[in-house]
C-alpha cells in the first residue's frame, strides 16, 4: 500500500507530512518533488533500505546515491574542510538545481543536493534521519517531473508518494564534481558551468552613473593589476577565483565606452575592447563582496535598495572624495581619472588578494 499525500504547487507544509517523514525514519522508501524531477528517497544508515532502492531503481551497485539535504549547514559534518571556493558556491547557489560532488570526510567523494522545494525539504526535516535519493524513474529511463506519472509508475511499490504536480523546471539538476577550484561537469543541467565558476569567485563591482566611463576603466585597471600579480592572464582570473567588473545606477545597456576612456588606459596596459555598459540589479549588489562606487550618491542609491550591502561598499577614490565623471569631457579629463584610479590601485589590490581566499561559513 502506499500512502499519497497531495499538495498544492508551492506549498511548504501539510498536515499529512509528518506520515511521510515517519515513512522514511523508519526505513521506508517515499517519492518526492523538487525543482527539478521527482526524486525517491531512503535512509543513508539502512541498508536494507538502501537495498530496495537500489533494486526498485535498476542501479548498478558501484553507482552511488545522492546525499539530500534539508539545510545547507547539514554538509559541515559531512565533507572535508571546503575551499572557499566551495563554500561561495553554496551560499550563492544553494538552494537550487545543483548537485555538488565533494571530497567527503570518508577519503572519497560523495553527491550533495539541497534543492529549492520547501516541501521537500520541509519533508527531510520531518524524517529527521540522513537521507540520500534518486531520481524516480528505472535507470535509463527519462526522470519523472509530474505526480500523475509518479503515482502511475510506483504505487505500490514505495511506502508514501508526496503529489505535488509538476515540478517547475521539469530538468534534471547540473552535477558538478568540484576539486579545489577545478569544476568538472558530469552532467549538465540547469546551472550553466560558467555560473557555478563565477559563484565560486570573490567578486569585485565597479559602480559609476552609466557604467561608460569611471568603473569600467577600473575594471580594466584592477583586472590588469590582478592578472600581473597572480602571473595569471586576465581570462584566468575567474579560474583563479576572481571575478571584477561594473555596472552603472542607469546603466546604459549596451553602449561602448567612448573612445577617449580607451585611449586613456593604454599607459596602464589595460584594456576596455570588450566591454559594453550594462545597468546595475539587486543580484549584482547581493553577490559582490565588496563594491567600490565612483561617488558618495551611487553608495546612497545601493544601501537604498539593498542595506544589507552597506558593509561592503567602499569608494574608489584612495581619499574617499567624489571621482569627477569624465563623460562629454575633454580627454584630458580621462587621464586625469585613470591617475585617480592608479592612486587606489595598490590598496584594491591588496585587499583583494587578502580576501578573495577566507570567506564566511555557509
Amino acid at each position: 500500500m502506499t500512502h499519497i499525500v497531495k499538495v498544492r504547487a508551492g506549498a511548504t507544509a501539510h498536515p499529512e507530512l509528518a506520515t511521510l517523514g515517519q515513512l522514511l525514519a523508519d526505513g521506508e522508501l517515499v517519492a518526492f518533488p523538487t525543482e527539478t524531477v521527482y526524486g525517491i528517497a531512503a535512509r543513508s544508515d539502512r541498508p536494507g533500505a538502501l537495498k530496495r532502492l537500489r533494486d526498485l531503481k535498476g542501479r548498478a551497485p558501484d553507482r552511488p546515491f545522492t546525499v539530500h539535504l534539508a539545510d545547507a549547514a547539514e554538509l559541515v559534518p559531512l565533507i572535508a574542510p571546503p575551499d572557499p571556493f566551495v563554500e561561495r558556491i553554496i551560499k550563492r547557489l544553494w538552494p537550487g538545481p545543483l548537485t555538488l560532488v565533494l571530497a567527503d570526510r570518508l577519503g572519497g567523494h560523495t553527491g550533495f543536493r539541497l534543492p529549492d522545494c520547501d516541501i521537500a525539504r520541509a519533508l527531510f526535516r520531518l524524517a529527521g534521519v540522513p537521507l540520500v535519493a534518486t531520481s524516480a524513474n528505472r535507470s535509463g529511463e527519462p526522470p519523472l517531473v509530474t505526480g500523475r506519472h509518479v503515482v502511475k509508475s510506483f504505487k505500490g511499490l514505495v511506502a508514501g508518494i508526496l503529489f505535488a504536480g509538476k515540478t517547475t523546471l521539469a530538468t534534471p539538476s547540473t552535477v558538478a564534481f568540484i576539486e579545489g577550484r577545478k569544476i568538472t561537469l558530469l552532467r549538465p543541467g540547469v546551472v550553466p558551468g560558467e555560473r557555478i565558476q563565477e559563484a565560486g569567485c570573490y567578486q569585485v563591482l565597479f559602480v559609476c552613473t552609466g557604467n561608460l566611463c569611471r568603473s569600467p576603466m577600473a575594471e580594466a585597471m584592477l583586472r590588469k593589476a590582478l592578472a600581473d600579480r597572480l602571473h595569471v592572464p586576465e581570462w584566468g582570473l575567474r579560474n583563479a577565483g576572481i571575478h571584477v567588473h561594473s555596472a552603472g545606477i542607469i546603466g546604459m545597456r549596451g553602449c561602448p565606452p567612448p573612445p577617449e576612456a580607451a585611449r586613456a588606459l593604454r599607459p596602464y596596459g589595460a584594456d576596455l575592447t570588450h566591454h559594453f555598459a550594462r545597468p546595475l540589479t539587486r543580484d549584482l549588489i547581493r553577490v559582490a563582496d565588496v563594491i567600490y562606487t565612483a561617488e558618495r550618491e551611487h553608495a546612497d542609491t545601493i544601501r537604498k535598495e539593498v542595506p544589507e550591502a552597506d558593509g561592503k561598499i567602499l569608494p574608489l577614490s584612495a581619499d574617499g572624495t567624489d571621482l569627477p565623471d569624465p563623460y562629454g569631457g575633454a580627454e584630458r579629463d580621462y587621464h586625469l581619472v585613470a591617475r585617480q584610479i592608479e592612486k587606489a590601485l595598490k590598496r584594491m589590490v591588496e585587499r583583494t588578494i587578502s580576501k578573495y581566499g577566507p570567506s564566511p561559513r555557509f
